[in-house]
């Protein structure tokens, strides 16, 4: 996954991936990390869920903010990739939009699903190359 702002009013999302990691899922997440003294993009109550490990597994969490020459860069992504069985489907699903894991309600963001190997594989290598950047 990658995102800019998860809070505690999607808690049950952040439960949700715990339990899959403890299941022997590999849940891997970078995230917006706010500049000292901002507010934050994502809760304390969302890094402590999940910091939390379930059967000795814990996820793996990328906080994303470097620097390039005078400006800061940071993701403003929200993408969730799925490849694996879950609901019932095997088929790969990337999981993009405008939309944060914060409240939904009164709010014109859009998530779309789009299915397939192909593109799964795409979104994958995208998203290895931007944990990487922000690694640094």
């Amino acid at each position: 996954m990658a995102l800019t702002a998860f809070n505690k009013n999607r808690v049950a999302i952040a439960n949700e991936l715990v339990r899959l990691r403890g299941e022997n899922c590999w849940v891997d997440i970078v995230y917006y990390e706010n500049a000292p003294g901002d507010a934050k993009n994502v809760d304390d109550t969302i890094r402590q869920t999940l910091a939390k490990t379930a059967n000795g597994r814990s996820i793996q969490v990328t906080p994303c903010r470097f620097r390039v020459g005078t400006r800061d860069v940071v993701t403003h992504n929200k993408v969730m990739m799925i490849d694996g069985f879950y609901d019932d489907d095997i088929t790969p699903r990337v999981y993009t939009g405008s939309a944060n894991f914060t409240y939904m309600e009164n709010s014109d963001d859009a998530f779309v699903r789009i299915s397939g190997r192909d593109i799964h594989t795409q979104y994958l290598s995208w998203f290895y190359d931007l944990r990487s950047a922000c690694r640094g």
